[in-house]
């Protein structure tokens, strides 16, 4: 589980924008969008995107977006479902515009649709160090 990657985002939208309100968008199955510009690097954009349509579970979408030809490019984008008593974040799909890369991360779902298996990936863990390193925190 994510738990530090959860951490520092939350750390980053108690910097920019209101905690609270991202908190209540989770709960509520409501929509939340927070883009940071800091120069020199990619803005980040984090959005609560609503329950998953499976498992119901809150989920959030963290993104560099680029541009190519006007078209908007993730680069990437990961999208986390928020696990119930605080277990963290699981990451749920990978993508990456430029790469033409989208992977799902769940390998299976249990009868209630909770995912249950899922793909490792170090990618947050590096991402997160990044972020910390670029000052969005």
């Amino acid at each position: 589980m994510n738990k530090r990657f959860a951490a520092t985002i939350k750390k980053i939208i108690a910097k920019h924008d209101n905690l609270e309100e991202f908190e209540k968008a989770l709960a509520n199955d409501e929509t939340y969008h927070l883009k940071i510009e800091n120069a020199p690097y990619m803005p980040l954009t984090i959005e609560a995107i609503g329950n998953h349509h499976e498992s119901g579970l809150p989920q959030v979408s963290v993104c560099h977006y680029g541009e190519q030809n006007g078209d908007l490019m993730r680069d990437p984008e990961i999208v986390f479902e928020i696990l119930p008593n605080d277990r963290g974040w699981m990451m749920t799909l990978y993508r990456n515009d430029y790469m033409n890369f989208d992977r799902s991360m769940v390998a299976k779902r249990n009868k209630d649709g909770f995912p249950v298996r899922y793909r490792v990936d170090n990618f947050p863990t590096l991402w997160n160090s990044n972020l910390r390193h670029q000052r969005f925190c």
